[in-house]
């Protein structure tokens, strides 16, 4: 991994980590929350594997990039544009995944010329069109105090980084038996997967409260796009077991964008999706399939 900065226009600092083929085919992978550019390591043996160079941006505060305070989730293409400039990529695809899927989504909305492809995997839904039934009690706890105890996330978030950087024990394996599906057991099970996890998810954590509040506020605001605008093929994979975000709130999310590609992975869970079918996300991404209708596997 190569942790990278670049100054923006704006003279902030957005940092971002590559991973893959140095000399592959640009990807531009959009991390989850609360996370960080590490997470991208989740395709470097993909990248090698199918030659594609995957980078992956800290959004502003988070990681090593500089706050961007009131920023909104229309001002990221902008940044992906020069991030794009940067490293030379002309046409590149994007992949968002969990709460990165909003920003692939804004991506395909605001620059379709310039995506082979977009993607978003078990991707957090547009709230304010389609409610929060069944959404992870822990988001919409997360969504109550920002709005009704905002001095007590500095140390709730402290805490759950602290936690993040704990090894893999009995202990926490019997934990997640209780949180998660059986499919997402066996991912954050595996070592190197819990660590991928823990590790992306710490750095932000335990970094700038104010980066991370607002970076999760976004998701139950008003998003400054139409998803039916968006004219670019999208794909989405969700697992019919995800606890965190239900699988109907994404299928709800997906029948706003008209030219959607929805695929249901039976078992599969929040975090056994991205993290055990990698190769197979992609690979399907790169097909292409332009103009398929929304359908549902």
């Amino acid at each position: 991994m190569a942790d990278k900065t670049l100054q923006l226009s704006t003279g902030r600092t957005l940092a971002y980590a590559e991973f893959g083929d140095p000399g592959g085919t640009p990807l531009f992978y959009f991390h989850g929350w609360p996370s960080s550019r590490l997470q991208g390591e989740i395709l470097d043996e993909t990248g090698k594997r199918r030659g594609l160079r995957i980078i992956s941006p800290d959004r502003p505060g988070i990681g090593l990039s500089d706050f961007h305070p009131g920023r909104t989730l229309a001002d990221w293409p902008q940044l992906i544009r020069e991030l794009a400039e940067h490293v030379g990529a002309e046409r590149f695809y994007v992949l968002g995944v969990s709460g990165g899927g909003p920003y692939a989504l804004v991506c395909a909305h605001a620059m379709p010329e310039r995506l082979l492809g977009a993607g978003v995997v078990c991707g957090a839904p547009s709230l304010r069109s389609v409610g929060t039934d069944g959404l992870f009690w822990a988001y919409k706890l997360g969504m109550w105090a920002q709005h009704h105890l905002p001095w007590a996330l500095r140390p709730g978030l402290r805490v759950a980084g602290w936690i993040a950087g704990r090894k893999l024990t009995q202990w926490r394996q019997n934990w997640l038996s209780r949180l998660y599906a059986a499919e997402d057991r066996r991912a954050l099970q595996d070592e190197r997967l819990h660590r991928l996890m823990m590790q992306s998810g710490r750095e932000a954590l335990l970094g700038d409260v104010r980066a991370l509040r607002l970076d999760g506020m976004i998701y139950s605001s008003d998003w400054g796009f139409d998803l039916g605008g968006i004219r670019l093929p999208v794909r989405f994979w969700h697992g019919d077991e995800d606890w965190n975000i239900p699988l109907v709130l994404a299928q709800r999310t997906a029948a706003l964008v008209p030219h959607a590609i929805f695929k249901v992975t039976p078992r599969d869970g929040h975090y056994s999706l991205p993290l055990l079918r990698a190769d197979e996300i992609v690979a399907e991404m790169m097909e292409g399939e332009a103009g398929a209708p929304q359908t549902s596997d």
